[in-house]
């Protein structure tokens, strides 16, 4: 299930441990860090949220739902 479209712009999705400890980087990632790897990825690609990943603790990042065609820049 997608998210974005059920958002309101503006409206605020916080996503918590998508650093999962550093494993998301790791060239063969364990099946969880492979996971949010994936969404990390899948989210970035996503031109209908503007992201901002917070490196702090095991990573937390916000995407805000941007309004219908507002860029992500």
């Amino acid at each position: 299930m997608e998210l974005a479209p059920r958002m309101r712009p503006g409206a605020l999705l916080l996503v918590d441990n998508t650093l999962f400890n550093g494993e998301v980087i790791d060239d063969e990632p364990a099946e969880k860090a492979a996971a949010i790897k994936a969404f990390n990825e899948h989210a970035c690609k996503d031109d209908r949220v503007q992201l901002v990943m917070l490196p702090f603790a095991d990573g937390l990042t916000m995407a805000r739902r941007l309004p219908s065609g507002e860029s992500a820049l």
